[in-house]
């Protein structure tokens, strides 16, 4: 969790987040990792997410990761549940700091309670993509399936149709020059965003990204 002037709700804090509790909290030997998202391309799908994954199996984590984007109209998952749970805990509460929610969202559920972490440090992941990943030729805005394979991990396999029997394409994801190596000793240090450089929220945009 954070507030607004620490960062937005972009990849870049949803991509690091991630990235941070699968380094430090996720602890198994399952070798492939799989996503389901809805398909907020600000949030989920865009090159930034992309740039993660290629870092993550690049570094070891994971030999295979695989992102699924449910059909428009068919994107309710568990999560939503949880946001549910919270708002039903929110309502007719009057809080006035951000400690004020992190309390009620802590106590929103008594049965396994909501863990919080509250940050301020982000890293910059649409950075890393447009410096070593060939953006414009991925199509990722079509994708209903994103996959990365150790194997091939300059190859980026995407299904854009969901039709069972549809067979998938694979593009080149490196730009000239770009290997493995370049992910795999990329250091991942996030850090807090210059709040002079962060643009105003626009109350229009924030609505169109909820629906």
């Amino acid at each position: 969790m954070w507030e607004e002037l620490a960062g937005k709700r972009g990849c870049n804090e949803i991509g690091s987040c991630l990235y941070t509790f699968i380094t430090t909290e996720l602890q198994n030997e399952k070798r492939k990792l799989i996503f389901w998202s809805d398909n907020c391309a600000g949030q989920n799908k865009n090159q930034g997410m992309l740039a993660m994954y290629i870092t993550l199996v690049a570094k070891g984590y994971f030999d295979e990761i695989t992102h699924f984007f449910p059909q428009c109209g068919h994107t309710f998952l568990s999560c939503d549940r949880d946001f549910g749970c919270i708002e039903r805990a929110k309502k007719g509460l009057k809080f006035e700091v951000p400690m004020d929610l992190i309390r009620i969202m802590a106590t929103a559920r008594k049965d396994k309670p909501f863990v919080i972490t509250h940050t301020k440090k982000f890293f910059n992941w649409m950075q890393v993509a447009h410096s070593a990943l060939m953006t414009k030729h991925l199509g990722t805005s079509q994708a209903a399936m994103i996959k990365i394979n150790k194997k091939n991990l300059d190859q980026v396999e995407i299904e854009t149709s969901y039709c069972e029997v549809a067979s998938s394409k694979t593009v080149k994801g490196f730009k000239q020059g770009v290997n493995q190596q370049y992910f795999k000793t990329l250091i991942v240090e996030p850090t807090e965003q210059d709040i002079r450089n962060m643009k105003p929220w626009k109350k229009n945009k924030i609505k169109q990204t909820d629906r």
